[in-house]
């Protein structure tokens, strides 16, 4: 059954691209049909979707696609208020996952993503900063019946960071929060500027592990409910 997973926070700068593209990715090696929208007005997941296959040129006559590729589109603006049913639609052509990548507003489209979604992951730095921004998010998403959860994204590399740890703690008294920690690393970055998921970019790393286990942690929050 096809589910919908929106990244959001309505705060620029947190994240959502590059971990919107690079969990689309592991759900495609995973075997999802998976489609990514871009909701977000600079399109940066569509920057991404063009690195992913190099243009024809002297030096390389036959672009090859990378093999988990995820159906990248720009999700078109006046059908905002349809998106529910439109993205309903697409598991008669066999999709079973919709990533909806948001803008890090308070608009029409970030709630109409929330009203669509099955689960929403609310991303946030360990910072004081980030949490008062994330308020608004969750008040958005509470006003629909969508699913949602925490994620601590850019947390600092020492290990066992208090901080994140306590405001993890903090936040689980309004929802669940991902056990990972996305941990801030150059692998995410060098991935998403290379056209990749961080999984292909670096299969064996640290980055890569905590997507698979972002990925595990949300399919556990919506396929036992859906499926």
């Amino acid at each position: 059954m096809l589910r919908i997973i929106t990244f959001a926070t309505q705060k620029g700068g947190a994240g959502k691209t590059t971990l919107a593209t690079s969990f689309a990715v592991a759900a495609a090696e995973a075997g999802e049909t998976v489609v990514l929208f871009d909701l977000d007005f600079q399109r940066s997941a569509m920057v991404w979707r063009e690195q992913r296959v190099l243009p024809k040129s002297a030096s390389n006559p036959s672009p090859v696609t990378h093999p988990n590729n995820p159906i990248v589109e720009a999700y078109p603006a006046d059908k905002v208020a349809q998106m529910a049913q439109m993205l309903r639609g697409l598991e008669k052509k066999g999709v079973t996952l919709v990533v909806l990548d948001t803008p890090g507003a308070d608009n029409a489209t970030v709630n109409a993503a929330l009203a669509a979604s099955d689960f929403a992951v609310i991303l946030l730095a360990p910072t004081r900063i980030d949490l008062g921004a994330v308020r608004p998010t969750v008040q958005a998403v509470m006003r629909t019946e969508a699913k949602f959860g925490f994620l601590l994204n850019n947390c600092p590399p020492q290990p066992n960071n208090p901080r994140a740890e306590k405001m993890a703690t903090g936040l689980s008294a309004l929802g669940p929060v991902a056990p990972v920690r996305i941990v801030r690393r150059a692998d995410y970055q060098d991935a998403y500027a290379d056209g990749k998921g961080v999984t292909e970019w670096a299969p064996g790393s640290p980055a890569a592990q905590e997507i698979r286990q972002l990925l595990e942690w949300v399919n556990e929050q919506t396929k036992g409910s859906i499926l």
